[in-house]
């Protein structure tokens, strides 16, 4: 497998958005199924919130160099 190079935060961002997208609004046939979604809905929205919290209070030492 080639080596791929890291993903941005931005990258990482648009994935998160990604995932949560595929899990749609659907509710669960069970309870079991239905709490995973809501769990997972959850945690992804948090993952995302997190990123954008920390990428705004990055230092500008914390930032990759601009791409050329």
């Amino acid at each position: 497998m080639p080596d791929r190079p890291a993903l941005s935060d931005n990258e990482v961002h648009d994935r998160l958005v990604a995932a949560c997208d595929v899990l749609g609004d659907r509710s669960g046939a069970t309870t079991r199924g239905d709490t995973a979604l809501k769990a997972a809905r959850k945690a992804l929205r948090l993952f995302q919130l997190g990123l954008v919290m920390a990428m705004e209070q990055a230092e500008p030492t914390d930032r990759p160099p601009p791409d050329p």
